[in-house]
């Protein structure tokens, strides 16, 4: 038995044609739709970076902020040591003002935590510096809140002419905790700076604008001035 297939109406030839038609329109409906969503991969990424280079810039600045000052508060911490070693050999020596510890701005993390698929799209070295960037802003927080602590121990001693045993400890291991604290700002520094300069992120410029100019001179000069 033979099979008889049915011809097209208007010929082969013809209905090859018009099937090349289809599968031509399907092809570029196919090539515009990956295109449009190529296009708006690449519009997430870049507006994914300019959130996470935002944030970063904010994050130096706060580490600029606590750095920059460093040499007033190396300062203070040399004449807290001598004031505790007074201390424990007997010799009251009394503070001359309060100790003014130093205003901190937090580390944000926030856009990174919440960009993990879209910064899962991104080149790999890139995502990877952005990654050591927050990593090492993580650690740098640890640091500070460290720090943050250490001032709180040693506040409140304005008046005391001498210390108890516990009070002396609680003084001297907040100066070792000042000490190395300080020692790491290098290292957080030259790595912090190394990871923007590959992502073209810079420091935000005058992060201490949201204070008042008068709180901010007065900070600074009282950071400045002796204890002793």
């Amino acid at each position: 038995m033979h099979l008889k297939l049915p011809k097209p109406l208007h010929g082969w030839r013809e209905f090859v044609g018009e099937v090349g038609i289809i599968v031509l329109g399907v092809l570029i409906a196919l090539g515009a739709q990956q295109a449009a969503e190529t296009f708006n991969t690449h519009e997430r990424i870049a507006q994914t970076r300019a959130a996470l280079d935002a944030e970063l810039s904010r994050d130096l600045a706060a580490f600029e902020w606590r750095f920059n000052p460093r040499h007033c508060i190396r300062s203070r911490v040399v004449e807290l040591d001598r004031w505790a070693k007074g201390m424990a050999a007997g010799e009251g020596v009394k503070l001359k003002k309060e100790i003014t510890p130093p205003i901190y701005f937090a580390i944000n993390t926030t856009v990174w935590q919440a960009s993990e698929n879209d910064a899962g799209q991104m080149p790999v070295e890139t995502k990877l510096n952005y990654a050591n960037m927050y990593a090492a802003f993580r650690s740098l927080e640890e640091v500070m809140r460290n720090e943050r602590d250490a001032w709180d121990a040693v506040s409140g001693y304005k008046d005391n002419k001498d210390l108890t045993r516990e009070e002396l400890h609680s003084v001297r291991r907040a100066i070792i905790d000042f000490q190395s604290d300080d020692e790491l700002l290098d290292v957080f520094q030259q790595r912090l700076h190394s990871d923007a300069a590959k992502l073209g992120i810079r420091p935000l410029k005058h992060i201490e604008s949201g204070i008042r100019p008068q709180v901010v001179q007065q900070h600074n000069r009282e950071l400045c001035e002796p204890l002793l």
